[in-house]
């Protein structure tokens, strides 16, 4: 089945899924498979999800593994080892806890994270410089009115 994962990993690639989307085949493809592994070798899930990012260079694929591992309990103490080296730019730390929201986590109160997603994104944080946090800032600046300018 670790087979399987990365085949699914590999084939996303090509599909293009909408993670969000939970009648997305490849999304239920790669849930059914994480779902198994996570019984026999949950780190393999966080593994994928480095190999992803990192090797083949899949953001989106990469993002959705690191949000699936942690909506599972069994993943949720590797996290931490590979969340940080798994991310790389702002938006993929946005990404992940926008597609952890996706599963609608009934055991946590709506729009809240898993505390070991919240603590990695903590420490990951500040890995950030200015430029790159500003260059994902989605609120824009206010141009400054001409009464201020004179």
């Amino acid at each position: 089945n670790k087979k399987l994962l990365l085949n699914c990993v590999a084939a996303s690639l090509l599909q293009s899924p909408d993670f969000r989307n939970s009648s997305d085949a490849t999304r239920a493809d790669l849930l059914q498979t994480c779902a198994h592994i996570a019984l026999f070798d949950p780190e393999f899930i966080l593994k994928a999800a480095l190999y992803c990012r990192q090797e083949l260079n899949i953001r989106t694929t990469a993002n959705f593994l690191l949000a699936v591992a942690a909506n599972n309990h069994t993943c949720r103490p590797f996290i931490k080892k590979y969340f940080s080296v798994s991310i790389r730019l702002p938006s993929d730390w946005i990404d992940v806890a926008e597609m952890y929201q996706a599963f609608h986590d009934q055991t946590l109160m709506s729009g809240s994270l898993p505390v070991a997603l919240r603590k990695a994104m903590v420490v990951k944080f500040p890995d950030f410089d200015a430029y790159q946090l500003a260059k994902y800032n989605k609120q824009k600046k206010k141009k400054p009115s001409k009464k201020q300018q004179k």
